[in-house]
């Protein structure tokens, strides 16, 4: 009996959300339109990048929510609701998982099993996160942890890219495996 977790990172989370899909993901969900549109406007609201005194051109920000914006916690779970409901839909026997920029799949099980389980639900993870959330993963900041070595080299092998690095615990990553 094994137990394995793969962890995945949104890279530039915030700077990468639609406004669009905000808005729609609110009305899906039965979110107030109107906390949601006011949020969007102040996302949307003009910027400039300085530099030494130097200022570029005004631009408006088409995608993005502001961190320290009260309503972007919940707005990020809006957002990635649905498009992770699928992915735990399709998975029932992994768990998924998800604190903001965070992403982790666990299972317990047969080592095979255990493996192709967490292996094609990454799959349906990876195309939540880079379709559903249109946000990238970071491949260089990927961890995979397992109870054994040999089971954590597996499931790096077969998530290539995405598989990381195998690590004993990983620091930073906002989810617990533990």
């Amino acid at each position: 009996h094994q137990a394995a977790a793969v962890m995945w990172v949104g890279q530039s989370f915030f700077q990468m959300l639609s406004h669009q899909k905000i808005l729609k993901r609110a009305y899906e969900t039965g979110f107030p339109l109107p906390l949601a549109r006011l949020a969007v406007s102040f996302y949307k609201g003009p910027r400039r990048l300085s530099y030494q005194g130097l200022f570029a051109a005004e631009r408006r920000a088409t995608r993005g929510v502001i961190p320290g914006c009260g309503l972007a916690t919940t707005l990020v779970k809006v957002y990635c609701l649905a498009p992770l409901d699928l992915v735990v839909a399709k998975n029932p026997a992994v768990t998924l998982d998800a604190y903001i920029d965070d992403f982790q799949l666990a299972a317990e099980g047969e080592t095979k099993d255990l493996v192709k389980r967490i292996v094609d639900a990454s799959r349906d993870l990876r195309d939540a996160i880079e379709e559903g959330l249109e946000v990238t993963i970071a491949p260089e900041k990927a961890a995979v942890v397992a109870t054994t070595g040999e089971t954590a080299r597996e499931m790096r092998r077969a998530l290539g890219e995405y598989g990381g690095k195998a690590v004993d615990f990983a620091t930073g990553l906002g989810v617990d495996y533990l």
